[in-house]
């Protein structure tokens, strides 16, 4: 993480510091610092602080800046305080395939059958922001695109998108793979893959009578 700031006196032209970037801040100042500059410094001088943070650190933090004045005078003062959040987890993907006349999950369908294809994803730091499904027929070369949504999952909950695989998309036999991918609000792309077969079944019908 790089932290910029610029650090102004009302009236002393130089000061002799340290400033320091402080995250999760208690109300004592000059506590636990992540980085600092310590050396002598003017008026109005730029900095660039830099910091590596591990994964103990994911999360929403508030941080600002401490700087103090002079050692002979010990007077202090911060930054506004403001709010980072640290996302270093994908997304999460679950794919499930449903039968519209049952309702029922299932990976095998008969030839020309509806599939409900859905991808429940979810974040639990940032959310999510976006998600693709893209499909793959036995008859297909590549991956194609069939739905995006751009709806906004919050972090710590999942949603579901959905797309209905047609009777006319169902009209070979074989292996169809659906491409699930999600990225969440810090850029963290997740791509999960499954399967489902259509094969030669029985006819089926709705009837009671059949």
């Amino acid at each position: 993480l790089a932290f910029n700031f610029t650090i102004t006196d009302s009236t002393m032209t130089s000061m002799t510091g340290p400033c320091i970037v402080k995250i999760d801040f208690s109300n004592s100042t000059m506590g636990g610092n992540l980085t600092s500059v310590a050396t002598q410094f003017a008026n109005t001088s730029k900095f660039n602080l830099t910091t590596s943070l591990g994964a103990t650190y994911e999360g929403s933090h508030n941080y600002r800046v401490e700087c103090r004045q002079d050692a002979g005078t010990n007077l202090t003062g911060n930054s506004t305080s403001r709010t980072i959040t640290l996302d270093l987890s994908a997304p999460t993907i679950n794919i499930s395939f449903i039968d519209p006349l049952n309702n029922l999950a299932s990976t095998s369908f008969g030839l020309q059958s509806e599939v409900l294809a859905k991808c429940a994803r979810g974040d639990s730091i940032t959310g999510v922001n976006y998600t693709e499904i893209r499909i793959k027929a036995p008859y297909d070369q590549s991956f194609i695109s069939k739905k995006v949504d751009n709806t906004v999952v919050p972090a710590a909950s999942t949603a579901s998108t959905e797309y209905t695989i047609t009777s006319g998309d169902t009209n070979t036999l074989g292996t169809y793979t659906v491409e699930c991918r999600s990225i969440d609000r810090a850029g963290i792309i997740l791509i999960r893959n499954s399967t489902f077969e259509v094969e030669t079944q029985a006819p089926r019908s709705t009837s009671a009578y059949a």
